[in-house]
């Protein structure tokens, strides 16, 4: 199995155990693209706009994509033509409120990946 990733960070130790196979990660070039989704414009500007990643959908199996509301719409809307999955990481909040001396509350939230979701 082939996954490309497509993420704003790398995945942890755990998430590359659990897709097992070969792990694609996005170019420093691409991760600038994900990472800096246009504003302004419509679908079209941002498919446009992620050409290169979505010329590295063909060659792999399944993606595991986020961020972006369009951009992840549209890596969807692509992978759903060429019926290739897509999975989004599902984790569990953790959070610990800790009273410091002056009484103010400082509060710690701690992500911890649960599985993997087909969209």
């Amino acid at each position: 199995m082939k996954t490309l990733v497509i993420l704003n960070h790398p995945l942890t130790a755990e998430q590359t155990t659990e897709l097992g196979g070969t792990i694609v990660n996005l170019t420093p070039a691409q991760k600038a693209l994900w990472a800096n989704i246009p504003a302004i414009g419509d679908a079209q500007a941002v498919r446009d706009h992620l050409a290169e990643i979505i010329m590295e959908i063909q060659q792999v199996n399944q993606v595991v994509c986020q961020g972006e509301s369009t951009a992840f719409a549209q890596i969807v809307r692509i992978c759903d033509a060429w019926d290739i999955p897509v999975l989004v990481a599902c984790s569990m909040r953790e959070s610990v409120e800790t009273v410091q001396s002056d009484g103010s509350t400082v509060k710690t939230n701690v992500f911890r990946h649960v599985q993997f979701r087909r969209v």
